[in-house]
């Protein structure tokens, strides 16, 4: 999968497409709903950041997921 011309594994792409219907979903939410620690769902989400897909819109509270590259 390729977003940009970057290529994502399946489980980027997973926490993508939760993120593109729900950007203000907390990270304990993503670790439900992907069966992951919350530690593994951080790494993801750095990983998409450096990538430069994703950006933090907002303060813990209150902020949303802003998807930079569709």
């Amino acid at each position: 999968v390729r977003k940009g011309g970057q290529k994502l594994t399946d489980k980027q792409q997973e926490l993508l497409d939760i993120l593109i219907h729900t950007p203000s979903i907390s990270r304990r939410k993503l670790s439900n709903l992907l069966k992951i620690n919350e530690s593994a769902v951080q790494k993801r989400l750095e990983t998409l950041k450096d990538k430069g897909i994703l950006k933090r819109e907002g303060g813990a509270k209150g902020g949303y997921w802003k998807i930079i590259v569709k």
